[in-house]
């Protein structure tokens, strides 16, 4: 808000000045050029020079060179600058001074013309200022709101929240009631168990322990989660993505093949293979996995940047849904036939 102060400020001030200083412009030069070459001359050769300057901008704005453009780019500052955008039609700026030139005379009644206009014009544009203040705090918190959800979790606005299910103890923040902080202890703030290895005899040869905010409830509103991923030899973390967090995984044993997939229209691929101590990232919301290279198993620690950045495997997601995605809708994506579709609906029916 403190930029958006300093840019509304800042346009209101610098439009004063241009409005005070090309009035005062137009009446020196009605006064001296009226005085020194006469009104009939004068009227002239300002006639001439409108349609000069009428001419410059027509040509400009056909070759596509009339418009103009502000640094500021945001939603926010645009709406700081939007209630001035009429203040150079309402100003008497240098290009209309031909106008005062072309039809005035250097009289006290043409002088208090500017002048009335002069302030006419300020009160106008501090006016549309205003309602620019106005509109910008209407707008602030859902331009706030909408772009904080596509990086990471909403900023805590205390040190800690631990969550709690009971509501009667607490209050609600970011999908859970915080624990009051005076019956808060350092158990709170602990997560034991990631030394236990885990059980690989399924499909994929892989199992992915996931401390989230559900079973440590001490990183609520802290924008941190993490997980332990046991590899049975030539065991699979299958293709999946990850819709709220990126995941920055560390091998600790074994040798991994790990890679990505990024968005359309390229779906590049980006692999790497990982031994203990190396580390790989994996942006938020692209396709990944991890495939163990070795005979023996493998450990690795992934960290995500959400509380809760949820998992969709991909497979099983397009093939194993509940109900069916129709048969047409996936013979014709992956162009293949009813019965291979089916054959694959059936596998992913599994539980794996």
């Amino acid at each position: 808000m403190i930029l958006l102060e300093h840019i509304a400020t800042e346009a209101a001030f610098g439009a004063v000045l241009h409005v005070i200083s090309t009035s005062l412009l137009g009446i020196t030069a009605i006064t001296i050029t009226n005085t020194i070459a006469g009104e009939e001359t004068v009227h002239k050769l300002a006639s001439l020079l409108l349609v000069i300057l009428g001419g410059s901008y027509a040509l400009l704005f056909l070759s596509g060179k009339g418009s103009h453009s502000h640094s500021h780019n945001q939603p926010m500052e645009k709406m700081a600058v939007a209630g001035l955008v009429l203040v150079p039609a309402l100003s008497p700026c240098a290009t209309t001074i031909p106008v005062f030139l072309a039809v005035g005379n250097s009289s006290l009644m043409m002088v208090l013309a500017i002048i009335v206009l002069l302030f006419s014009t300020i009160t106008v544009m501090t006016s549309l200022v205003a309602l620019s203040f106005y509109g910008a705090s209407q707008l602030k918190f859902h331009w706030v709101e909408r772009y904080d959800k596509l990086l990471v979790d909403p900023s805590p606005l205390q040190d800690f929240c631990v969550a709690v299910n009971d509501s009667r103890i607490g209050v609600f923040v970011n999908g859970k009631f915080c624990k009051d902080p005076n019956l808060t202890t350092a158990d709170d703030f602990i997560f034991t168990g990631l030394n236990i290895p885990r059980n690989t005899s399924n499909l994929v040869g892989s199992v992915a322990t996931l401390v989230s905010v559900d079973v440590f409830p001490g990183i609520n509103t802290l924008g941190v989660g993490f997980a332990r991923i046991d590899f049975s030899p030539n065991g699979v973390n299958p293709p999946h993505t990850h819709p709220r967090a990126s995941e920055i995984l560390t091998v600790v044993e074994g040798t991994l093949f790990a890679g990505f997939v990024t968005s359309n229209p390229d779906n590049r691929l980006f692999t790497k293979v990982l031994y203990p101590g190396d580390a790989f990232v994996f942006p938020v919301g692209l396709i990944h996995f991890q495939l163990n290279l070795g005979n023996t198993s493998a450990v690795a620690f992934a960290a995500f940047s959400s509380q809760n950045p949820g998992r969709i495997d991909i497979a099983n997601a397009v093939f194993g849904s509940t109900p069916p995605i129709l048969d047409d809708v996936l013979t014709k994506a992956f162009q293949v036939d009813e019965d291979v579709i089916r054959d694959l609906q059936a596998q992913f029916r599994i539980d794996n």
